[in-house]
């Protein structure tokens, strides 16, 4: 509600308004104006509970002023703000109305936590202090000073890490600001960054990035650690250039923590049906909702980066230990990226049912969207011929193949290859010793398709807390009828059958090696 009074007394207008707002929040403004144009204006108000607009900040914001008018048409400002988690703003200065020129300066501090709600599900913690002067016309380029930082933290959950320890100053003047800042990140090493950028759109700008010790890590699959220096020139808002070098230093790549079993796959983008507008609007809070593509996606970045890693690059999982090193450019733009070059095998070895075969092959290269793409392979050469195995794909999702020369069925590529002997000629024992090798080279126990495989299109393997091995085969006879066998290393056998009679009933039968026998009826139903 707003309420107020105006009255003449003499030369003189007086005047009292007052603002009554939700939560008890209050501003007043009071003042008189003399028809000589002299003018004296105060206000007082108080935000009650900003945490219903900060979420971050919970208390109150006030803020009191005052601005004078001369005759001759200048005014004299000052005011000042306070808030929570040491949140304080003042501004002081003049204002002529004839020439617009003004003559402010403004000091302070801000949490910058305010613009969290901006950023999701970036976030941003610390204060920035402010001193500023605006002296000509109100415009960019009368403005000057600094903006300070330290011990400023930014949360980026995309990368899954955090900028640490981020402070440094913004200095203004001449229409461009020099950024001069330095940072870390959670996972180790620092950073800086300098140089220029303009105030004015396209804000071109020449900005140097150092990386000093910059730890790289997903946590799970790889660890890295990067220096060099990247060089940003041109517009910020697109059709700039950025080139460098990054030298690479020891790194760790596990595949096996990286493609997990073979039958693992990324989940598909969920349909939601009938959804409710708080359910949607949910998902966009949390940062789960794509945005429409308008056509273009973004500023076009020209690059020219060099990645040297001479060598210390070690490839291991799956049995599978290997050192690599080579250079990779990365030319392009960021939106067509054109990489080119390879990490090349140095030496390296796969471990597979005891046996230790040298690595004939190893590469890694980037594709696409520099997505890093593995080749390895080891061959192996008896009287009967030879055989090879390879793992190769995307880093995330590779595959195994195992042929021989002259061509034979896989699993008997694959005996040859660990026995030197006819997968025919091998005992129960071996079968499940020769299916542990299997799984070991899909990343552990688990069940799963192996491309070109032993002609099954599952493969198990299982193991008690005695150390008794079983290992399980099995295909689709046809469409609806899927059998399997297992055998232990006690010689013991099971067949099952299952028969689908439609997509909720299921007949199952079983025999083993000992007789017996089973028939059930199956119900099932997916919720």
């Amino acid at each position: 509600t707003v309420a107020g009074t105006v009255e003449r007394q003499g030369d003189q207008w007086n005047g009292t308004v007052k603002v009554d707002a939700p939560q008890d929040s209050t501003a007043k403004l009071t003042g008189s104006y003399h028809t000589n144009g002299t003018a004296n204006f105060a206000y007082d108000a108080v935000m009650t509970r900003i945490e219903r607009f900060l979420p971050d900040f919970s208390g109150s914001l006030t803020s009191t002023g005052h601005a004078n008018r001369t005759e001759a048409g200048l005014w004299h400002i000052d005011g000042d703000a306070n808030g929570p988690a040491g949140i304080k703003a003042g501004i002081s200065g003049t204002l002529d109305e004839k020439t617009g020129l003004a003559d402010l300066t403004a000091k302070g501090q801000l949490q910058l936590g305010i613009v969290n709600r901006l950023i999701l599900p970036t976030s941003v913690n610390g204060v920035a202090s402010f001193d500023l002067t605006l002296k000509g016309k109100p415009e960019l380029a009368a403005l000057s000073g600094a903006i300070k930082t330290s011990g400023v933290t930014v949360a980026v959950p995309q990368i899954a890490n955090a900028i640490t320890n981020l402070g440094g100053s913004v200095t203004l003047a001449d229409n461009r600001a020099h950024l001069s800042l330095t940072g870390g990140v959670r996972t180790g090493g620092s950073f800086s960054v300098n140089g220029p950028v303009a105030l004015e759109a396209p804000f071109s700008g020449n900005l140097t990035v150092k990386l000093m010790q910059i730890i790289l890590t997903d946590n799970i699959s790889y660890e890295s650690s990067a220096d060099g220096q990247l060089v940003y020139s041109g517009p910020l808002a697109g059709n700039g250039n950025l080139s460098g070098q990054i030298e690479f230093g020891k790194t760790e790549i596990n595949i096996a923590a990286a493609g997990g079993a073979a039958n693992a796959a990324a989940i598909p983008d969920m349909v939601h049906i009938g959804e409710s507008a708080a359910v949607r609007r949910t998902r966009a809070n949390a940062g789960l909702i794509k945005a429409e593509s308008s056509g273009s996606d973004g500023p076009v970045i020209a690059l020219n980066i060099s990645l040297n890693a001479n060598n210390r690059i070690f490839v291991r999982g799956r049995g599978l230990q290997a050192e690599l090193g080579g250079n990779i450019h990365i030319r392009g733009t960021t939106a067509n990226v054109e990489p080119s070059g390879q990490i090349e095998l140095v030496r390296g070895n796969l471990d597979i049912f005891g046996r230790r075969l040298n690595l004939t092959k190893g590469l890694v290269t980037l594709q696409g969207q520099l997505e890093p793409y593995i080749e390895f392979a080891a061959t192996t050469t008896t009287s009967d011929g030879s055989a090879s195995i390879e793992i190769s794909g995307p880093l995330t999702s590779p595959e195994i193949d195992v042929t021989s020369d002259p061509d034979r069925p896989p699993e008997e590529a694959m005996a040859m290859l660990i026995f030197g002997n006819e997968f025919s000629q091998l005992s129960p024992l071996k079968v499940a010793q020769l299916a542990a090798s299997l799984a070991q080279l899909r990343g552990g126990g688990g069940s799963g398709k192996i491309r070109k495989g032993l002609g099954v299109d599952t493969v198990d393997l299982t193991q008690d807390e005695d150390g008794n091995a079983q290992v399980g085969a099995g295909a689709y006879v046809s469409d609806n009828v899927y059998t399997d066998i297992s055998v232990n290393t006690k010689g013991e056998t099971e067949l099952n059958i299952n028969l689908d009679v439609s997509d909720n009933l299921t007949i199952k039968g079983t025999v083993d090696s000992t007789g017996s026998s089973a028939l059930g009826l199956f119900f099932e139903r997916d919720y």
